[in-house]
């Protein structure tokens, strides 16, 4: 008689040394049913881990980059991971100021740029400076599930001391004219920009131009460049020891009117390009 070997009965000894029966068929429908079970857990198990990495929260630049006190401030942080965050505290201690965040979310990467120096989540918050606050620096804390940011130093400088950029100032005809020792709050907006300010020196007078912005999280590499009246050239600097950041020492040849012109030295310029500069009398050699 032939017997199909798909339904042939295996016999397996038992403890009581009787003969077990197992059906193949039976041993197929559990071994399926295993499969499918483990298959249906793996995206749960996949979803845990996405869940599980998650950066810790970190600012890396703050627009504008300087406040000054007795001023309602808005500002933009722009960061890692603070699209969580719950709160954002202003300074420590007794006088810390809990900001009012108005909105957070994902926000675009330039091209070119990395998300994890350039940040990829922003929050935008109001707060109240007190007219007390010293010159100085500021800290800003985002407080979020996965705990607090490293503090961010924001400048504080004081409302007579802090010119903001007014456009249009892309050449030496609508340069903007700036007094020394203040600080000027400006943005380079698009490629290929650059900023002109103007100001008055005397012959032998030794100056100091210096630019703010990458030891702040700005995405801008400053380049300084500075002309006589005539349009001639005097004097450029690039980059700082140890920093992207620009700062050019010059010996003025005459009297007269001097342009700086500050630009990005890749030629670019986003919502990511704020600087701070400044023109000063060097101290004496």
């Amino acid at each position: 008689m032939h017997t199909d070997k798909r339904f042939e009965i295996q016999r397996m000894p038992t403890k009581s040394g009787q003969p077990a029966r197992r059906n193949r068929f039976s041993i197929c429908v559990y071994l399926c049913s295993s499969v499918v079970v483990s298959l249906l857990a793996l995206p749960a198990i996949a979803q845990e881990k996405k869940e599980e990495k998650k950066d810790p929260p970190r600012i890396v630049m703050v627009v504008p980059l300087a406040v000054s006190p007795g001023e309602k401030v808005k500002l933009t942080l722009r960061g890692i991971s603070l699209d969580d965050a719950s709160a954002v505290r202003i300074g420590e201690g007794e006088k810390k100021i809990d900001a009012q965040v108005k909105s957070k979310g994902k926000v675009g990467v330039p091209d070119k740029y990395d998300a994890k120096t350039i940040g990829d989540t922003r929050i935008e918050i109001e707060f109240a400076l007190p007219a007390d606050t010293p010159a100085g620096r500021i800290a800003v804390i985002a407080v979020t599930p996965a705990g607090e940011s490293r503090a961010y130093e924001l400048p504080v400088i004081a409302s007579d001391q802090l010119i903001d950029e007014k456009e249009p100032n892309d050449g030496f005809k609508q340069s903007q004219a700036i007094e020394l020792g203040k600080t000027i709050r400006g943005h380079i907006n698009s490629n290929n920009e650059v900023d002109v300010y103007q100001f008055t020196g005397k012959a032998g007078q030794k100056v100091t131009c210096e630019a703010l912005a990458a030891r702040l999280g700005s995405a801008v590499d400053p380049l300084l460049t500075l002309y006589d009246a005539k349009g001639n050239f005097v004097a450029m600097q690039d980059d700082a020891d140890k920093s992207r950041d620009a700062i050019l020492v010059a010996k003025l040849p005459s009297d007269g009117v001097y342009y700086l012109v500050i630009q990005d030295a890749l030629d670019r310029g986003e919502a990511t390009h704020p600087y701070l500069l400044s023109v000063s009398n060097s101290p004496p050699s």
